[in-house]
């Protein structure tokens, strides 16, 4: 389980920092303008990125009979939703008799 971000002080930089979704930023020096910044980062929303597999399956099941996209497929990341489509296996296509 990650750890939930929170500003640190470099002594070797004389500055403020803090680590959000892998990036480590530089607050500055001041800490009160340091938790300032902070708390701004941290209200902003987070953007997400949809990878090319999730569009193709959204496309796939918007053109098709069973177009139900589960609102979890809208919220992965790119490298998640490669993993998570590969683990899956194909919906048999079966067709029904021809009449």
């Amino acid at each position: 389980m990650a750890r939930a971000p929170k500003p640190w002080f470099r002594k070797d930089r004389k500055a403020w920092f803090v680590t959000i979704d892998g990036q480590r930023r530089s607050l500055g020096p001041n800490r009160k303008s340091a938790f300032q910044q902070f708390h701004g980062l941290m209200a902003r929303p987070k953007k997400r990125a949809v990878g090319r597999a999730v569009v193709r399956r959204l496309h796939r099941q918007q053109n098709s009979a069973d177009a139900i996209v589960p609102s979890s497929f809208l919220r992965l990341e790119p490298a998640a939703a490669r993993t998570r489509l590969a683990q899956q296996k194909r919906p048999d296509r079966t067709v029904g008799p021809v009449i």
